[in-house]
């Protein structure tokens, strides 16, 4: 949620912003974007929030990392159609959860097994991607 009266307009919009994003979007909103750091991991989307119209993210990142161990937790990726998990813990077996957001909105049925392709293409076209970007060690 953002408001911010006479500088950016009341809407709706389904913008995927990550996390790393806030960081440069926030400071290029504020008029100092540059003050954004060469090699800040996100990227601004002012634009977006200025006028809603511009390049958007395909997808949007998701990191749990637990504590003090930054090469296990959870990490995925959500689309419009698709929400995509993947956990790694010690002892136990890499699970993935892919939920349809269209047809499941409530994301109560984990579809992983019925739809590999889908994983596939998700970890190698969005979640790969973002990871390798930000030097992620839980891709070791």
């Amino acid at each position: 949620l953002i408001r911010w009266p006479g500088k950016i307009e009341p809407r709706q919009d389904d913008l995927l912003l990550s996390t790393p994003d806030i960081f440069p979007t926030l400071l290029d909103l504020m008029g100092c974007s540059g003050r954004i750091p060469k090699d800040v991991d996100g990227r601004s989307y002012a634009d977006l929030f200025r006028t809603g119209e511009g390049q958007r993210p395909a997808s949007q990142l998701y990191i749990w990392i637990p504590y003090g161990k930054p090469k296990w937790g959870r990490r995925g990726v959500r689309t419009h159609k698709y929400t995509l998990m993947i956990s790694k813990m010690p002892g136990t077996e890499i699970q993935y959860v892919l939920h349809d957001n269209i047809n499941d909105p409530y994301q109560i049925k984990n579809i992983a097994g019925e739809k590999p392709d889908i994983v596939r293409m998700l970890i190698e076209s969005e979640l790969n991607p973002l990871l390798i970007k930000t030097n992620d060690p839980w891709l070791d």
